[in-house]
């Protein structure tokens, strides 16, 4: 069982008032507010968000529940298959970054989170102890997913339902006493429903920082040396993300590309 409680209150946005050559009542950055105020320019508070402005908004009081359940089959001492459940919480919270001046006050607080995941996977040790295999399939339902967009110098989250599903692999070997390789690959498919664009339109988005493909290798050698009365070990890594989005907007100018970085 869990139990979320929160209170927030803000008076932490300011509009321009009466700025020369500017017809909307946003600043275009944090430095030109700067220099408005250093040469004299007047502030006036906006976004009030407390218990006279906006009620019960200013409040979280959530009580939910969270589930585990798995079951395992051995058909033999190399191999377990299995299947879970799990039921997971994310607490609820408010907005308090650099929001537009006016912003309603239901669009400054977001729900719990919470998140159906389902998986099948399978753990395989290979001949004379060579080394394992897992795999694992996915598919997590999301119910008032916490999707986070990147607006007005800060960011932004909405509650919209969502879906992500996937599978990944992994194989461990120790060809030789001392060898250790590892090789990993994922995939994801995601996707948020009903994301509100800039201009109102509305359509369903892919996941923040959620690439489709993965890889990953390490390989790792270690050697006793009498001298030290201990060993020494060299490792090279790497790791490879995919192309992704910055934020649930997908925004081209907040596209990630693919990188690889060895260690």
């Amino acid at each position: 069982i869990n139990r979320d409680e929160k209170e927030f209150n803000q008076n932490l946005f300011f509009p321009i008032v009466e700025y020369p050559g500017r017809t909307d009542s946003n600043f275009a950055s944090i430095a030109e507010m700067r220099a408005y105020v250093e040469t004299g320019g007047s502030l006036a508070p906006a976004n009030i968000f407390n218990k006279a402005t906006a009620g019960s908004l200013t409040e979280i009081n959530d009580t939910n529940y969270g589930v585990t359940l798995q079951v395992n089959y051995t058909p033999n001492e190399d191999t377990l298959m299995y299947a879970s459940f799990r039921r997971g919480l994310k607490g609820g919270g408010f907005n308090n970054e650099v929001m537009p001046a006016g912003l309603p006050a239901n669009l400054i607080p977001f729900d719990q989170e919470v998140i159906h995941a389902y998986e099948l996977g399978w753990k395989q040790t290979l001949a004379n102890g060579l080394g394992r295999i897992n795999g694992a399939v996915f598919y997590y339902d999301y119910q008032d997913y916490q999707a986070t967009s990147f607006q007005n110098f800060g960011n932004f989250i909405t509650n919209n339902d969502a879906s992500l599903s996937g599978a990944e692999i992994e194989l461990f070997l120790t060809p030789t006493e001392g060898l250790s390789i590892i090789v990993g690959a994922s995939y994801l498919d995601s996707n948020v429903d009903d994301v509100v664009m800039p201009g109102g339109l509305v359509q369903d988005r892919e996941m923040g920082e959620a690439p489709e493909f993965g890889f990953n290798a390490l390989v790792n050698y270690e050697w006793g040396v009498d001298a030290l009365n201990g060993s020494l070990s060299v490792q090279l890594d790497g790791n490879y993300v995919g192309e992704r989005f910055a934020d649930v907007l997908n925004q081209k100018g907040l596209e990630l590309d693919s990188h690889t970085i060895f260690n």
